[in-house]
């Protein structure tokens, strides 16, 4: 006896595998496909919006990045524009102290020379005096009789031509 494969087939085998094989597939696409599917579209969802929130917040910190440079610098040129404006302007002040202090000391140049050229003056009076006073002491007791007009007149060219040789 011989066997041949095609004679065991069972056309009532093979329909009841086929009807067992849906069913099968039917009951697993409904309890473990279908779910599995959908949590996979979910989880491919999720991994989208991540992505693109992922690419908007590069976006966003690519902005800020800019936005934080510019704002830097023009921090940085308002500081040198702050600099150089408080820098002339210690100059300025620098000029205008300078300058009042030149005048103060102008000022105090001239006043202080009138007041050499007064005592001088004084000086020169007290000099004149004493030696008018001396002069006639002496020539008194040299001479009984001094004209006092001639005696002035004497000391007062004497002075002046000592103050002509200084």
């Amino acid at each position: 006896m011989e066997l041949n494969p095609i004679e065991q087939i069972n056309f009532i085998t093979i329909v009841s595998i086929i009807i067992l094989f849906t069913i099968t597939f039917f009951i697993l696409k409904r309890i473990f496909f279908d779910p599995l599917i959908e949590i996979m579209e979910k989880r491919t969802e999720k991994i989208q919006r991540s992505k693109s929130l992922i690419d908007e917040a590069k976006n966003l910190l690519d902005s800020a990045r800019e936005e934080s440079e510019k704002i830097i610098n023009e921090a940085r040129a308002e500081a040198e524009r702050i600099k150089t404006a408080a820098k002339e302007e210690a100059l300025r002040i620098k000029d205008e102290k300078i300058s009042e202090a030149k005048k103060q000391a102008g000022k105090l140049l001239l006043e202080g020379r009138r007041e050499i050229e007064i005592l001088k003056a004084e000086e020169k009076n007290k000099l004149a005096s004493e030696v008018f006073s001396c002069t006639q002491m002496t020539l008194e007791k040299l001479i009984e009789r001094v004209n006092e007009k001639v005696l002035k007149a004497l000391v007062d060219k004497s002075i002046s031509e000592i103050e002509s040789l200084k």
